[in-house]
């Protein structure tokens, strides 16, 4: 990668002195020696040293200071960082099992990849029956008959005046014998429209979690991990089991997973579920344990060690004798009873007894318990049967992966570093124009953003006037297309907002919006073409009408309505004699829902849109 600092240092030593040396004629003319031996040549050798130590002081760029510049880019440098995956268990099991994190799980394929679990589980015994999904609008629960752990897939989305949806798992028996202990819930989750979300970005959440046995009253569970992102993403929810108020009973238990429309406000389509899902960690751990090397007495010992795959190097612990010396950056600013070592690529040097003390001779020199990972270099395809070792013979080919496992990453090097710098530099842009905002808006991972529509000089606390400065970012959310029409939910909307201020234009007042609902009536009369079935015909312009009076796109080769655009009897009877089947359109009237039909225009705010329920559609159909 070529530098992008210039070069300061481009005056050389010799070319100081000879310059001060041609000055001497103009200014001593009296000095008429200029050998090396004359005092006044030595003096000028040692200020032309001087300036060219400050010269290439000034000029200097070194590791630190690039890896300062490119943390103002948000290019920081990282450890090596291990690949994570989901095991899930291929049986049942017998009796419930404690296994301790870092306990050690083996491919059966590759038993010398060490993985280790990820944490501390209780392993139920239990067995998952039902599931009983409750959107929260008023209707009836639905009951899912589980079928070992591949349920029919389902839908969680909030709705209703609450706002809230609930999902509860019924188990034949209790979770743990002696709550309140940790177990694993496990989930495959489609992932919403538009790009996908990773770990580091936005999560929703978190989930409100509740657990009876019995006919117990609800007690809050608390979630230890929730590696699903709020049910965003497929992964493993790790519950606390709660104490009950009665002693343990071999009643069934039911654990109620809550949705709140405010923290969690987009759809969740779930395909599988399952008791005992083990969150695995590809690493391996290493005992404390004493270097070979012992104190030599001598300045700047260094002593043979390979850091480069460990998963937290800064946290390396070391000792000399009995005492404990901390890691440094450099040792430069250390003073000479300072305890202090670096960590090299390959090594550990200490200091020299003036920036940092010698160790002393035939001292012990100990590090603590390390963790390995072969980070970016793991792939592990998907279908493979692993053993937990904790388990005991139960142990044997107890779950497999239905995914691969990988996303591992390697140690960061100043040249990657440096990489993502430049590329953060370059690939980084203000929301200039109004494509760039919306296109930024569809793009956020996660969200599931449907539309996004900018409306230059609106606000819409004042919808009538124009306000120069400002510009309105409407957010439409992706939705089923049995589910109503209805407005982005707050939280939603503050969520997008947070993501896009720091790329707003300096002094812009820049506001994220939901769109306005404007529910219309229509009246229509159509002619059918001689031979065609009403019901055909009804069919067909019913379905043309709904599909572009909509905020959300139903049909690929209908768009739904734009802002603000006005509706008109002479658009409503043009959609509508488009359809096959239509000869002519006798009668047309409109209205805003609930309001008198007519033939004049229904003027739209810049942001609300036009949309027709069926029951607000009355179509007569009549033969020729």
């Amino acid at each position: 990668m070529t530098s992008i600092v210039p070069d300061l240092d481009t005056t050389t030593f010799e070319q100081l002195v000879e310059r001060a040396r041609g000055l001497i004629p103009r200014y001593a003319p009296g000095w008429t020696d200029h050998n090396l031996h004359d005092p006044g040549m030595t003096l000028i050798d040692l200020l032309a040293w001087i300036v060219d130590q400050q010269v290439y002081r000034t000029g200097f760029v070194g590791d630190q200071h690039l890896e300062a510049f490119a943390a103002l880019l948000d290019a920081r440098p990282h450890g090596p960082s291990p690949a994570r995956g989901l095991l899930w268990p291929r049986r049942s099991l017998d009796t419930e099992w404690v296994v301790a994190a870092g306990a050690g799980v083996t491919c059966a394929t590759d038993p010398d990849l060490p993985f280790q679990l990820e944490t501390g589980l209780h392993l139920s015994p239990a067995r998952l029956t039902e599931l009983v999904v409750d959107g929260g609008g008023g209707g009836e629960p639905v009951v899912i008959a589980h079928e070992g752990d591949r349920p029919a897939p389902f839908s969680l989305v909030p709705s209703g005046p609450a706002g809230r949806a609930t999902l509860v798992l019924r188990f034949d028996r209790p979770l743990v014998a002696v709550p309140p202990e940790p177990v694993s819930i496990g989930f495959v989750v489609e992932p919403p429209p538009g790009p996908p979300s990773e770990p580091s970005q936005h999560r929703w959440g978190p989930l409100h979690l509740e657990h009876r046995r019995g006919d117990e009253a609800w007690a809050r569970a608390d979630v230890v991990t929730d590696g699903t992102a709020a049910l965003g993403r497929t992964g493993v929810l790790v519950v606390r089991v709660p104490a009950g108020d009665a002693p343990a009973s071999p009643d069934p238990s039911q654990l109620r997973l809550v949705l709140d429309a405010d923290l969690v406000p987009l759809e969740r389509r779930i395909t599988r579920v399952a008791l005992n899902v083990l969150p695995v960690v590809q690493q391996a751990t290493e005992v404390a344990a004493t270097f070979d090397s012992r104190g030599t007495g001598l300045p700047d010992q260094s002593v043979p060690f390979d850091s480069t795959d460990l998963v937290d190097a800064d946290a390396l612990e070391i000792r000399v004798g009995d005492e404990v010396w901390q890691q440094r950056s450099a040792l430069e600013s250390a003073g000479p009873d300072d305890r202090v070592f670096v960590r090299g690529a390959g090594e550990i040097v200490f200091g020299n007894g003036v920036n940092g003390r010698v160790p002393p001779r035939e001292a012990a020199i100990q590090r603590g318990q390390v963790t390995r990972t072969r980070g970016d270099r793991v792939r592990v395809r998907e279908g493979l049967e692993w053993n937990v070792a904790a388990l005991g013979p139960d142990g044997s080919a107890f779950a497999t992966n239905v995914a691969p496992i990988d996303g591992g990453q390697g140690r960061t090097d100043l040249a990657v570093l440096l990489a993502m710098a430049r590329r953060s530099a370059t690939e980084r842009r203000a929301l200039l124009t109004d494509d760039e905002l919306a296109v930024a808006a569809r793009l956020l991972p996660g969200f599931a953003v449907a539309r996004a529509e900018v409306i230059d000089g609106f606000h819409p606390y004042v919808p009538d006037r124009r306000i120069d400065g400002t510009r309105t970012l409407v957010v439409i959310p992706q939705r089923r297309s049995q589910d109503p029409a209805m407005p982005a939910r707050p939280a939603y909307l503050a969520a997008v907002r947070r993501l896009l201020a720091d790329r707003r234009v300096l002094g812009e007042r820049l506001v994220i919006a939901g769109h306005v609902i404007a529910a219309v009536a229509v009246d229509l009369t159509v002619r059918a073409d001689p031979g065609m079935p009403p019901e055909d015909v009804r069919a067909r312009v019913t379905s043309r009408l709904l599909a572009r009076f909509t905020d959300v796109g139903r049909d690929d080769a209908i768009a739904p309505w734009p802002l603000g655009r006005r509706v008109t009897c002479e658009e409503v009877a043009s959609l509508a004699v488009e359809c096959d089947g239509v000869l002519a359109v006798e009668s047309c009237t409109i209205s805003r829902s609930g309001e008198p039909r007519g033939e004049e225009p229904i003027v739209l705010h810049p942001d609300e849109v036009a949309v027709l329920g069926e029951p607000d559609l009355r179509l007569e159909v009549v033969g020729s």
